[in-house]
């Protein structure tokens, strides 16, 4: 969680994002001009953040990893206008939306050389180098843009050549396992009517076993018993055709193996996310007894990339994420962004398990065989993590 140094770091980098925000965009500045002659005397450094055409986890980490770097080199972060979807369900604690804090960033190219020489502008596109190279974030250019695939904030404060490792480390007493969790929460956080949207709507199939939304939450909420968080990743295909006959349960039993093992025969609650609404049915039908008991939405979801229905699948989306960081363990599959983001997110700091889609296991999910990978570990692969050999 937060120390008292990081934390009234982030709630000064807040209150003067939100002085800046006051200042800059007042209302008795009626041209383009006032405001940026404003910013210019305040000498307001930007950092705006630009989605990628990935997936939400991916966008995530990259959104997270953008904050990070606004907060290190005090620069005033700004959310991409191309994600609208995102702010309907998500609040955030600063008000970083273009067409309030920076209207006239569209209009570049009708300004004057003089304020575009003022207003420089730099791009930058981040990939999979993120994860193994250092970055001098210090730049001269008034306005920054990040771009990329996806991110990381690990690298950041566990390579030894890194410039902001002592910052992060030494003075505020940051870690790895930690960073992310308590950035992400600091941010974001759902949108109240997002929970009440999803927990209240009732589901028209009569699965037998499904839960609704609602049901899910209370039953994490409530138990007493010990709490695994299982994601199984079949792969985009699904997501793009959800018909398509692709998963068998024998394929996965691995995952459910393990969970049993980490409950050491104690009662179990196991809440399960997987892409192919199949699986769960299947895991639902065979786990369903007091002492190692399956959880699960049992419909189809929608994947951000496919979908025309943003909204309703990101509810879907964030509501199941904030399901998987209650649990107290996570298992996870190797190739996927999404389970690894959830873990790290909950700050639970427990070591996370990960397996191949039909990986056949040859050994004990326990803590003496030092299987699981810390989250400091994980952070540093991309799109999931492998775990030891």
């Amino acid at each position: 969680m937060y120390n008292s140094i990081s934390h009234i770091l982030i709630l000064d980098y807040h209150s003067w994002h939100r002085n800046i925000t006051r200042q800059i965009s007042h209302p008795n500045m009626t041209t383009y001009q006032q405001q940026i002659n404003r910013l210019l005397e305040l000498d307001v450094r930007f950092l705006l953040y630009a989605r990628h055409r990935s997936g939400y986890a991916d966008r995530i980490l990259h959104f997270i990893s953008t904050y990070l770097v606004a907060l290190l080199t005090h620069r005033y972060f700004v959310f991409d206008q191309n994600w609208p979807a995102f702010l309907k369900v998500m609040k955030s604690n600063l008000n970083y939306e273009y067409n309030l804090v920076i209207p006239w960033y569209s209009q570049l190219n009708k300004l004057t050389r003089k304020t575009r020489n003022q207003l420089s502008v730099q791009y930058q596109w981040f990939s999979l180098e993120r994860f193994t190279k250092d970055y001098d974030y210090e730049n001269k250019n008034r306005i920054l843009v990040f771009g990329g695939h996806t991110g990381t904030t690990v690298h950041t404060i566990t390579s030894p050549t890194s410039i902001y490792r002592s910052f992060l480390t030494n003075t505020l007493k940051m870690t790895g396992d930690t960073l992310f969790g308590c950035l992400y929460h600091s941010l974001i956080i759902p949108r109240l009517s997002t929970f009440v949207q999803i927990a209240s709507a009732q589901s028209s199939s009569q699965f037998k076993g499904g839960q609704t939304h609602q049901q899910l939450l209370q039953t994490l909420l409530s138990t007493t018993h010990n709490s695994v968080a299982i994601q199984i990743r079949t792969g985009d295909e699904i997501m793009k055709n959800p018909h398509r006959m692709y998963s068998l349960m024998y394929k996965f039993q691995i995952y459910f193996d393990c969970a049993k093992e980490i409950s050491q025969g104690k009662p179990t609650i196991v809440y399960l996310m997987a892409d192919d609404y199949r699986i769960r049915q299947a895991a639902l039908k065979t786990y369903s007894n007091t002492q190692f008991s399956v959880i699960a939405n049992p419909h189809p979801v929608q994947h951000i990339q496919y979908t025309q229905n943003l909204v309703q699948a990101l509810n879907s989306l964030l509501f199941d994420t904030f399901l998987f960081m209650f649990c107290e363990r996570h298992i996870i599959t190797s190739e996927s962004g999404f389970g690894r983001f959830a873990a790290f997110a909950s700050l639970k700091q427990k070591d996370i398990y990960s397996f191949d889609v039909g990986e056949v296991k040859t050994w004990r999910c326990e803590e003496k065989d030092n299987r699981a990978l810390s989250l400091t570990e994980a952070g540093h692969r991309w799109s999931g993590v492998r775990r030891k050999r």
